[in-house]
């Protein structure tokens, strides 16, 4: 706990701004067309926690998004969800088991 007090990218004021780029960002995600210009055979890794309040109940966020990846027409979607994970699944308790699964997926590239 004490490490992550000490850190100075963690408690930090969420300015204006920053909500601003923010809701920004999130915007563009709402348009689908721009999963036009992601190549077809792309590799996807989809991983959560079945808990994330997030990714919505019963991972409803993440199964949206699965969709829409496979309307556009990728084929390549890997999805790993975890037992009693929440949103930040390389910082979670299992993180051991996350960060192997993660290189094991990325090892054959």
């Amino acid at each position: 706990m004490d490490k992550y007090i000490a850190d100075p990218y963690c408690g930090f004021v969420f300015t204006g701004g920053a909500y601003r780029d923010l809701f920004r960002g999130l915007k563009g995600l709402t348009k689908l067309d721009r999963l036009n210009k992601v190549p077809k055979n792309l590799p996807v890794l989809m991983i959560s926690g079945d808990r994330d309040p997030i990714g919505g109940q019963q991972l409803s966020g993440m199964r949206a998004v699965v969709q829409q990846y496979r309307q556009a027409g990728l084929t390549d979607i890997t999805i790993r969800t975890y037992p009693e994970g929440r949103h930040e699944m390389l910082n979670e308790i299992n993180r051991d088991e996350v960060r192997a699964d993660l290189h094991a997926w990325l090892s054959p590239i």
